[in-house]
């Protein structure tokens, strides 16, 4: 799993395949929501 601001991506079969963001659930919470605060810290 790969992800940014704006991307996600996850490997499978040799490749990086796009996934949408809404589908990955992280701590609870879905990726999408998480992303635009991922350098607030």
């Amino acid at each position: 799993m790969t992800f940014d601001r704006t991307h996600a991506a996850y490997f499978h079969d040799g490749a990086f395949q796009p996934v949408a963001p809404s589908r990955i659930v992280l701590g609870g919470q879905p990726l999408s929501a998480r992303m635009p605060k991922l350098l607030d810290y």
